[in-house]
Order: structure tokens, then C-alpha cells, then sequence
């Protein structure tokens, strides 16, 4: 049997996971903005009663009014990484999106965000022929 492209080299969990704080949504994103910074985090996870709302990267916290609130900053999540995605499959899907970084679940559980750059750098340490790579981006443009 032959392997699909995106099948071959690391995965997900073989990647740096970074943590996400959650805060709850009627905080300011003011005070959003100091979580972020004395967590030196990349995003912000809005919860309310317990659910996850969704997030706020540090562009959106930058743009927005310091006193609004961080549920109306929050963005659902629509695009999600779990950890038995290869790197060169999640590397289509920042590629497709645009994205710098996105959420890694398992089930209902986040479990932190992976970044471009890390996938980028797994996939250049794998060392997977180039013939791959130039194919994956094909399929994205």
C-alpha cells in the first residue's frame, strides 16, 4: 500500500504545543491584553460558564477598544489541528488559511497551539523531498 502524501514525516504531537490561557469573556480586552503579556502568549482562549467561545490572537487584541470585552473579540474556532495531523497536512492548512498559528484539540480538550514556523521547521528537519513539498503547495494554490 502506498502512503498519501500527507501521511509521511512528523505529526502534530511530535511538535511544540504552546499553552493557551483562558479567560472569561466579560473581562476587558485591556486586561486580556496584560494576560497575554505576563504569559507571553500568542492567543487568548474566551470562555464562558466553562465553554470555549472561542479566541483572540494579539492582532485582534491590539486593534480592539481596551474596555470591550473579550467575548465580543473572539473569533470561533473554525480550523483546528489535532495531534495525529501530519506537519505537511497542517502545513496546507496554514497555507490555505493564512494562518501564523492554530488551536490543537483532541476531542472537546484544546490543548494548545502549534505554529507555522514550527511546522515549517519540523518539516524542513524531516527532510522530505522537495517533490512533496512543491505538491502540497499546489494543491493549496
Amino acid at each position: 500500500m502506498v502512503a498519501k502524501m500527507s501521511d509521511r514525516g512528523p505529526r502534530i504531537a511530535d511538535l511544540p504545543v504552546c499553552s493557551i490561557p483562558a479567560l472569561p469573556a466579560h473581562l476587558s480586552v485591556t486586561a486580556g491584553r496584560k494576560v497575554a503579556a505576563l504569559k507571553q502568549a500568542t492567543a487568548l482562549a474566551v470562555e464562558i460558564g466553562g465553554r470555549l467561545l472561542g479566541l483572540v490572537d494579539l492582532w485582534a487584541l491590539a486593534d480592539a477598544d481596551g474596555d470591550a470585552e473579550l467575548g465580543v473579540v473572539a473569533r470561533p474556532i473554525d480550523l483546528v489541528l489535532s495531534p495525529t495531523t501530519s506537519a505537511l497536512r497542517a502545513r496546507e492548512l496554514f497555507l490555505g488559511s493564512g494562518a501564523t498559528a492554530l488551536p490543537v484539540v483532541a476531542g472537546a480538550f484544546l490543548l494548545g497551539m502549534v505554529s507555522r514556523a514550527d511546522v515549517e521547521r519540523a518539516l524542513r528537519a524531516a527532510r522530505l523531498p522537495r517533490r512533496a513539498l512543491d505538491t502540497s503547495l499546489r494543491k493549496v494554490a
